[in-house]
Parts: C-alpha cells; structure tokens; sequence
C-alpha cells in the first residue's frame, strides 16, 4: 500500500492510503472542525473518539500538529504553510512523513 505524499497541481498534499484514511477518521469525529474553528488551538484532539489515534495526535510535535490544522480545518496548502511557517517545502514533507510514522505506530 502506497504512503507516499506528492503534491498535486495545486500544492495540496495527495497522501498514501494509510495516511487518507486518518485524515478521513480525524474529519469523521462530529463537530471537530467546529471545535477547532471555535478555539483555534489544540483542544480537538481531545474530541478524536479512537484513542490510538488520540494518543498519536498527543505524541506529535507542535510544528506536526499546527501542520494537520492547516491542512485538514484551514484548508491550506504547502504554498501557504511555507509562507505562515517560514519552512521550506522539504522541511515541510519532512514533518509531514514524521507525523504519519508517529500516527501509524499509534494505530
């Protein structure tokens, strides 16, 4: 199974199918975006129902998290966390493999 993450014509990262289906269960937990929207911090994970993937959120560094925010609830893409972050587009691929060996290990 591919989890390999490109970027497509738009600079949104396309994810392996291991790493599609947590973003689809992180998105699947009811009012969690809403959450986030509301408070803009870190307190959704909280909401995460599967507490494998809740302790791997916990496990994340800050820089991984504030990555999954932009992507998953600020609708961002690499071009536009470069320019909030200051990382480069690899330092941000980086991160991002990091984040989905962390995440996976925890499932």
């Amino acid at each position: 199974m591919s989890t390999e993450i490109n970027n497509d014509m738009y600079g949104m990262p396309v994810f392996g199918d291991q790493v599609s289906d947590l973003i689809d269960l992180l998105l699947s937990v009811e009012g969690i975006r809403q959450i986030y929207m509301r408070r803009h911090d870190h307190s959704w994970i909280e909401s995460v129902g599967n507490q494998d993937l809740r302790d791997g959120l916990l496990q994340l560094t800050e820089t991984q998290t504030v990555i999954i925010e932009a992507v998953i609830f600020d609708n961002k893409n690499i071009a536009d966390i470069k320019d909030s972050t200051g990382m480069t587009g690899k330092q941000i691929r980086i991160e991002i493999r990091k984040m989905r060996k962390t995440l996976l290990s925890a499932m």
